[in-house]
């Protein structure tokens, strides 16, 4: 299953998923909506536009680490991003500038 963002962002799941209502392509779903369960292993991968990839670091202002969100190249626009680490190289963000 892809589910893609406005920011052309991907993020692809693969594994058993068991769905209370098949998904219509192209409609929006609420934040907080249940869309299915999985059975067994899920895989996760977010793809993102190359340029909106950030190849610095950010300190983490709650335990003091630098987060790198590390990256693969797909092709020349599009990059592999590891998904848990970018969501909290965001939140250091954010936080950091507060």
């Amino acid at each position: 299953m892809r589910i893609r963002y406005a920011a052309e962002a991907v993020l692809e799941l693969n594994g058993d998923l068991q769905f209370d209502q098949f998904p219509v392509i192209g409609a929006s779903v609420s934040s907080g909506s249940h869309l299915f369960d999985v059975q067994g292993a899920l895989s996760m991968k977010l793809v993102l536009p190359k340029d909106e990839v950030s190849k610095s670091s950010v300190k983490n202002p709650d335990i003091g680490n630098y987060i790198t969100v590390p990256h693969f190249a797909i092709d020349d626009n599009r990059s592999s991003i590891h998904h848990l680490i970018y969501v909290r190289y965001q939140i250091a963000k954010v936080k950091g500038q507060e």
